[in-house]
């Protein structure tokens, strides 16, 4: 979370002092902000029953330390980051995705939202879920969605990382959720 500050710190220094930023720039400085915005919204489970015996247990069978039933996402906040991703990348990326307005529309219906959450964690391909809605480019649907879970996935990982010997995970997948690490 500090990391985060004193990144958007920079950047706005580099702002006041240059004018404007590279779009790109700017782009993932509004959707850090979000992250920042949700981080502080976001309450967490009581792990404590993650011992250090479970915890090596799940590392060493390969499996991450959290699985799916062991995330609680509260599906307002996880709704309100997805609508922020969303109207961010609209704006800067007007024209090109006709995709938002069927994102917003996947969004507002809680089933269809969750299932595609629990496939992007689970590993599998969300777009079979969105398919219903028309055709959504899989790269951008994966960009909305791992922005809109970057919030929850960062507050697990600090919550969690203490917990794992690092020594014992020696895999291509993170050891908190078993997603692509960052």
């Amino acid at each position: 979370m500090k990391m985060d500050n004193l990144i958007l710190q920079r950047l706005a220094e580099w702002r006041e002092k240059y004018g404007m930023l590279p779009q790109i720039v700017d782009l993932y400085a509004q959707l850090l902000q979000v992250r920042m915005e949700m981080r502080s919204a976001i309450e967490l489970p009581d792990y404590s029953h993650l011992a250090g015996a479970v915890v090596d247990s799940r590392l060493r069978e390969g499996l991450p330390v959290l699985d799916l039933n062991e995330f609680r996402l509260e599906w307002d906040c996880v709704r309100y980051s997805f609508q922020a991703v969303i109207d961010i990348l609209a704006e800067h990326r007007a024209g090109e995705f006709e995709e938002t307005e069927l994102l917003k529309d996947i969004i507002s219906n809680d089933d269809l939202l969750q299932q595609l959450v629990r496939d992007w964690l689970r590993g599998l391909s969300p777009s079979p879920v969105a398919s219903g809605y028309g055709v959504i480019n899989e790269g951008f649907l994966g960009l909305v969605i791992q922005a809109a879970l970057s919030p929850f996935l960062a507050a697990y990982s600090e919550a969690v990382l203490p917990l794992i010997d690092q020594a014992l995970w020696r895999r291509r997948f993170c050891p908190v959720c078993g997603g692509k690490p960052d």
